[in-house]
């Protein structure tokens, strides 16, 4: 069985209710939601809903800048294409990549 390996399509994921590419960032948003709605927050909690807050923040501004550029901004594969084409191209890119690279 260890030599077996399974490729499931977004078939399967729709099915387990997971999240697709596109409305990830939806249920990313309800998350946050639940998150800053909640008292006392754990320590854990609370960096979550901060990196929440960053990939939001730089979510906007990227919409902001939808004008120029072709993208999906609510498609989490066309989010993170378009920060690291941003991290690629360097200086003149207005996103503040660091703030993405410390959430890790």
């Amino acid at each position: 069985m260890a030599d077996i390996v399974f490729f499931l399509g977004a078939g399967a994921s729709c099915e387990a209710k997971a999240p697709l590419m596109n409305e990830f960032l939806h249920r990313a948003e309800d998350i946050r939601d639940k998150l800053s709605n909640h008292n006392g927050l754990q320590p854990r909690d609370e960096a979550d809903l901060n990196h929440f807050n960053c990939v939001m923040e730089l979510l906007a501004e990227l919409d902001r800048e939808q004008a120029k550029i072709a993208i999906q901004p609510n498609n989490l594969e066309s989010f993170f294409s378009a920060l690291e084409m941003a991290r690629i191209l360097g200086p003149g890119i207005r996103f503040d990549l660091d703030r993405i690279q410390n959430a890790y």
